[in-house]
C-alpha cells in the first residue's frame, strides 16, 4: 500500500513539474512575443514619418542614390532587419493598365526576373493615373499586393536573399505611377520609358543618366534625338525628384522563425481648385491625410 502511494505521489509530482515547465516556457514565449510586437510598433511609429530624411542622409554620406536603406539591430534573442524604401523608385504594376495581357506579364517577368508560370494573368482594365484625393484611394484598391500578381508568393521571395534583392527591389503597387528618376534602378527606368521612347532610346536615356548623374532628367531627355513634343510631355509627367510614397519593412528573426511586417504610407497631393474663393481658403484647409497599407507574415 505504501509503495502504491509513493508511485502515485511520484506521478503527481512529474505532472506538476511538467505543467510548471510548460507554464514557464509559455511565459517566456509571451514575453518574447510582446517584446517583438513592441519593437515593431516602435520602429514603425518613429521611422515611417522620417524615411525621406534617412534616405537623404545615406545619399549625403555615400554620394549615391539610395532607393533602399538597410538597418540591422539586436534586442535580446531577436534580430531585426529594417528596410526603408522609396516606393517611387519602383515600377508600379498598375501602370500596365492599358497593355495587352501577354505584354503586361512579360514586363512584370523582366522586372521581377520570374518564370512566367509564377505570374497570374494580368487581364485587368486598369484606371488611368489620378491626382485628386477622392480618386486616389479608389485607384489604389485595384492591385495593392504581391499576392494579386504572383502565385503562392512568400515574404522571403518578396524581400529576397540577400535581403532587399527580391521583388520589392523593382515592383510596387501603391504609388501614383510616377518615377523618381535619380533613385530608380536601371530596369525600372527602361520599363517605364520603353512604351514612350522605344527600347533604343530608353537604353540611351539610362546610359546618359550614368554619364551625367547630377543632370536633371528633362535635360537628358532633351538631348535624345528626334523626340516629339508628345514624348517630352509624357516623360515630364513621368519623372519626379520628390517622392510621396514610402515603405518600411521590419523583419524579426530568432533561431526558430522569421516575422515580416510591411507598412506603406502614401501622401496624396491636395486637390487643385481654381476659383477665387477657394484660393482665399487655402490657408485654412488641412493637408490631405496619408493613406496607409499594412501587411504581416
Amino acid at each position: 500500500m505504501t509503495l502504491i502511494i509513493v508511485i502515485l505521489a511520484g506521478v503527481a509530482l512529474v505532472a506538476i513539474s511538467r505543467r510548471s515547465c510548460e507554464k514557464a516556457i509559455h511565459a517566456v514565449q509571451v514575453e518574447a512575443d510582446f517584446q517583438r510586437r513592441w519593437m515593431v510598433h516602435s520602429l514603425q511609429q518613429h521611422l515611417l514619418p522620417n524615411i525621406e530624411p534617412l534616405l537623404v542622409q545615406t545619399e549625403d554620406q555615400t554620394h549615391k542614390p539610395c532607393p533602399t536603406r538597410r538597418i540591422d539591430c539586436v534586442l535580446g534573442s531577436m534580430r531585426y532587419t529594417i528596410l526603408l524604401t522609396d516606393e517611387q523608385a519602383r515600377f508600379n504594376v498598375n501602370r500596365l493598365r492599358d497593355e495587352q495581357t501577354h505584354k503586361a506579364m512579360e514586363c512584370v517577368r523582366r522586372l521581377a526576373e520570374r518564370d512566367p508560370s509564377e505570374i497570374k494573368s494580368l487581364a485587368i482594365r486598369f484606371r488611368r493615373p489620378v491626382t485628386r484625393l477622392a480618386e486616389l484611394e479608389e485607384s489604389l484598391r485595384q492591385i495593392t499586393s504581391y499576392g494579386q500578381v504572383f502565385e503562392n508568393i512568400s515574404a522571403t521571395a518578396i524581400v529576397g536573399e540577400p535581403v532587399g534583392d527580391g521583388l520589392m527591389k523593382t515592383l510596387t503597387f501603391w504609388t501614383d505611377g510616377r518615377i523618381h528618376f535619380r533613385r530608380s534602378p536601371d530596369q525600372v527606368i527602361r520599363e517605364a520609358t520603353r512604351p514612350i521612347l522605344g527600347s533604343g532610346a530608353a537604353d540611351q536615356l539610362v546610359s546618359s543618366r550614368h554619364t551625367h548623374p547630377d543632370t536633371p532628367p528633362m535635360q537628358l531627355v532633351l538631348r535624345l534625338p528626334g523626340l516629339a513634343s508628345r514624348q517630352r510631355r509624357l516623360l515630364n509627367e513621368l519623372f519626379i525628384d520628390k517622392s510621396s510614397c514610402y515603405g518600411l519593412w521590419v523583419i524579426a528573426a530568432n533561431s526558430h522563425r522569421r516575422w515580416y511586417h510591411l507598412r506603406v504610407v502614401v501622401q496624396p497631393q491636395a486637390e487643385e481648385e481654381h476659383t477665387d474663393s477657394s484660393r482665399n481658403r487655402e490657408e485654412d484647409q488641412e493637408p490631405p491625410k496619408p493613406i496607409g497599407f499594412a501587411f504581416d507574415w
